[in-house]
């Protein structure tokens, strides 16, 4: 265990290694004037299994329309030096006749598998990944999508005796699945 130092300027945060953390940023007033904002993922590697895992859920920020599956939920793994996402459903509740009246929610016990319409004004865009822990720094970082590869800018610093390194604007769309990101 470590000692580490806390202050009312600075209070640190601790993250389990082989967590993946989706976050927006960029600082506001309320979390209401986030949405159009882009996320930053941080992968915080686990050094001796060499994987991280976390999941998402992003609806609308402003309605009940969840309910109806517009939401996006998914899960980012990474293993080796790969990561990539897969979309999960939740099971579908009971809702009050009162509430359901006139909606269009599906029935108790259904798995739903969300997807947020274009017109629904939220940002999925990733505007940078963090990859926390590498044991070596990458040579090379590139995106794979439909048999395409693309080579990314990223920038590495040294961290705790590992590596840091960020990928910037990486073309990851959370919802959207199929792709890898990859470092060699």
């Amino acid at each position: 265990l470590a000692t580490v130092p806390v202050a009312a300027e600075y209070v640190p945060t601790m993250v389990r290694a082989g967590t993946v953390l989706f976050k927006k940023m960029r600082r506001r007033r309320s979390s209401g004037a986030q949405i159009g904002d882009p996320y930053t993922v941080e992968v915080y590697t686990n050094p001796v299994t060499n994987t991280a895992t976390g999941r998402v859920f992003v609806d609308d920020f402003n309605s009940y329309d969840y309910k109806e599956g517009q939401f996006v939920y998914l899960t980012m793994d990474c293993e080796a030096s790969t990561c990539s996402s897969k979309p999960l459903s939740i099971q579908a509740k009971s809702v009050p006749e009162n509430e359901a009246k006139g909606r269009n929610w599906p029935a108790a016990g259904t798995q739903v598998q969300g997807q947020l319409p274009a017109t629904k004004q939220v940002n999925l865009a990733v505007e940078r990944v963090v990859l926390i822990g590498l044991q070596a720094a990458p040579t090379k970082v590139t995106f794979e999508k439909d048999g395409q590869e693309t080579e990314l800018y990223f920038t590495t610093r040294p961290c705790g005796g590992l590596v840091c390194a960020h990928v910037k604007k990486p073309p990851i769309v959370l919802g959207q699945h199929g792709w890898n990101l990859k470092w060699v």
